[in-house]
């Protein structure tokens, strides 16, 4: 059943706040979002999240690798959970919009 706009800014700006405390980026967080609307396939950026923390592209910085880590941790259930690669979409769109505001 498709969520209400309210509960999807919900999921975005608790998602943002998750993120920007452990300093996720937000071109870190587009990365997913840009795949998703390129393949529009939930199951195909589950796979891209699942193996990014383990690629040499996560061994750029010391933090690099955590950051991947903590983005699958988090987006891992809205990408489970949601009806279809267009709301979550919207929810990693709205997050990535809002992680200025939570940067330590």
């Amino acid at each position: 059943m498709p969520q209400s706009v309210e509960t999807r800014l919900n999921l975005a700006n608790t998602l943002a706040s998750r993120l920007g405390q452990a300093k996720v980026t937000k071109n870190q967080l587009a990365i997913f979002l840009s795949h998703l609307r390129r393949h529009k396939n939930l199951e195909a950026t589950r796979k891209l999240l699942e193996n990014l923390p383990n690629s040499s592209f996560a061994q750029r910085t010391k933090s690099t690798r955590s950051q991947f880590e903590h983005l699958a941790s988090q987006l891992g259930p809205i990408l489970k959970e949601s009806d279809s690669w267009e709301e979550a979409a919207w929810i990693l769109g709205w997050a990535a919009r809002l992680i200025p505001f939570y940067k330590p």
